[in-house]
């Protein structure tokens, strides 16, 4: 008895006969990493849930030793606030400025040190930790802040390394001893950040021997008292006086983005927020001993590279500025201004830039030049140092998203892909049958999908609804060939994207729909023996009549292979299976 072997009795061959293009320009959500929004990017503050907790009793710091801050309790002003083993455990996704302030108290006596530092930690590991502080008087303000990306079950705490001692004038030792932390005044909360907002603390370049402080509202930069200090010999006109203080040369930048946004060209970028720049409190001059008023220019810059004949060079080009006034000509004052940036116009980046990164200058009057600046340092005056900041209502972000908003995506966890757009509007290439992906957040949503031609509404194809949590797919097509979403809710949509199936006549994939024609009648009978197995293959002969047709041999065209495979029945199946496809 001949025993097949192959498992297969008939065969036949099939070209291509007409292609066409069914993909949905842009209809898959694909990560734009870095620039993928949480879904709080552009939703009201209110729709996101801040939390603040409050210290409830003072507490005893051992000496030189990370402790955990204990004892807090839900403010009142901040009804959402969850607390877990004195952690504030975040309930929504979003991108969030974590600000603490804490006080001690400072140990009476003639010679007496008090230093402390503090760090954040979400979920155990350490996102921010402060340099070392003196405490220099009881109810000092201690302060610290960060600003990153949250997601629901977060918890963030809060540690502090306290060294307090005295020096004991009859033995002439030092007394060391836990330091007290107070409760009134001592919080820890967070709030949704300003989409895009910058972390002034670790995103942004200073000058060497800097450190951070929040205090009133917003985060500055300042000298480090004990190491960034110049002498300076000013005499009074009075007595002809000559007395010595401190000050800090620095410039002519004076923050620079750590490290730079990359960019593609087409994308849009702008920046804003609130600046507070100090003026030096020194007569400033030039390089020919001219006194000159100083101004602040604050800038986008663009780096990337031109080629040439010759090869390729680094180019940096200002994007986009503002700039004002600092101070005026012979100014000694040391006042705080305050700089808001104006609304500006989006810029599109080129195609030879590739990255972008923030910069804030000092320039002089008189000769409109880049040049540094000589702030006097209040003789160690504390945070009245400070020379460079940013609103915490209002702080500096920096804008990069893609051409058209239709295009930012956003992380959300029903979506397949990790992302969504938000309230796409338009889906075009929708003659044939497409499956449609959306959902809402935490609500459901009601989708309306009209009929649309060239941005123009026409009839309702249906009204399709997802619960809140459901990811839902429907199949759309419209003869006009785009279609239309709206809701009265917000709504992601995953993809827009053809029906994958593959039949005896056509295959369909996310790009093309292939027709396919026999070029050959079927070979019937097909059985491979197993003296004829031992040698590895068979050769099969097909005759066709329709390759005549020259029409059909083109290059590019795909041809397949297709078997009726059923074994050792004798019987043929119903259907073929494609064996393959070449090209």
């Amino acid at each position: 008895m001949v025993r097949p072997i192959n498992g297969f009795n008939s065969t036949k061959v099939q070209i291509e006969s007409s292609k066409t293009d069914v993909a949905v320009p842009n209809g898959i959500a694909i990560s734009n990493g870095i620039y993928d929004k949480p879904l709080s990017y552009d939703l009201p503050p209110t729709t996101t849930v801040p939390m603040q907790m409050n210290k409830s009793g003072n507490q005893s710091c051992a000496n030189k030793t990370w402790v955990d801050v204990t004892g807090f309790v839900a403010d009142g002003a901040f009804p959402g606030t969850v607390i877990v083993n004195n952690s504030l455990v975040v309930s929504e996704a979003q991108r969030a400025n974590i600000s603490v302030w804490l006080k001690f108290n400072k140990q009476s006596g003639m010679i007496a040190e008090h230093i402390a530092q503090g760090r954040i930690l979400v979920n155990g590991e350490v996102v921010r930790e402060t340099t070392k502080e003196s405490i220099n008087f009881t109810g000092q303000v201690f302060s610290m802040g960060h600003t990153m990306d949250l997601k629901p079950g977060d918890s963030i705490r809060v540690q502090v390394w306290t060294n307090f001692f005295t020096l004991n004038f009859s033995t002439l030792q030092y007394i060391f001893y836990a330091g007290t932390l107070l409760a009134t005044g001592s919080y820890v909360g967070f709030s949704r950040a300003k989409p895009g907002a910058v972390d002034f603390h670790n995103d942004l370049a200073f000058a060497n021997d800097s450190k951070t402080v929040e205090t009133g509202g917003a985060v500055y930069v300042m000298p480090e008292g004990l190491k960034k200090t110049l002498p300076i010999y000013k005499v009074t006109q009075s007595n002809n006086f000559i007395t010595t203080y401190n000050a800090a040369t620095i410039g002519p930048i004076i923050a620079q983005s750590k490290t730079p946004y990359p960019v593609e060209e087409g994308m849009l970028v702008n920046f804003g927020g609130t600046f507070y720049v100090r003026r030096t409190g020194t007569a400033e001059k030039t390089e020919d001993d001219a006194y000159t008023g100083m101004k602040v220019r604050f800038a986008l810059w663009g780096h990337g590279e031109k080629g040439n004949e010759y090869g390729g060079e680094d180019v940096d080009v200002e994007l986009m500025f503002y700039e004002a006034e600092l101070q005026p000509s012979g100014n000694l004052t040391r006042t705080m201004m305050t700089y808001t940036i104006p609304a500006m116009t989006d810029f599109v980046i080129p195609a030879d830039i590739t990255q972008v990164y923030f910069a804030a200058s000092l320039k002089q009057s008189v000769s409109d030049e880049y040049a540094s600046g000589t702030f006097d340092n209040y003789e160690r005056g504390g945070l009245q140092a400070r020379y460079f900041g940013t609103s915490l209502t209002d702080p500096f972000y920096v804008k990069i998203e893609q051409p058209t908003a239709e295009n930012n995506t956003y992380r959300h966890p029903l979506s397949t892909t990790g992302v969504a757009f938000k309230n796409r509007t338009y889906f075009d290439n929708m003659t044939l049958p497409k499956a449609l992906t959306f959902f809402g957040n935490d609500s459901s949503v009601a989708l309306n999908i009209y009929k649309s031609t060239n941005h123009v509404r026409g009839a309702l194809i249906g009204t399709f609804n997802a619960a809140a949590g459901e990811r839902k797919t429907v199949v759309i097509e419209s003869d006009t060939g785009q279609i239309e979403l709206a809701s009265s809710n917000a709504y992601w949509v995953e993809r827009c994207a053809p029906i994958e199936y593959d039949s005896l006549n056509e295959t369909q994939t996310s790009l093309d729909l292939v027709q396919w024609q026999d070029i050959s009648d079927p070979l019937s009978g097909i059985i491979a023996t197993r003296e004829e197995y031992a040698i590895g293959k068979m050769q099969l002969k097909f005759v066709s009549d329709e390759l005549g047709n020259g029409d059909l041999l083109v290059p590019g065209k795909r041809v397949r292979m297709l078997i009726n495979h059923y074994g050792n029945n004798r019987l043929p199946a119903d259907g073929y299976a494609d064996l393959a496809c070449p090209r």
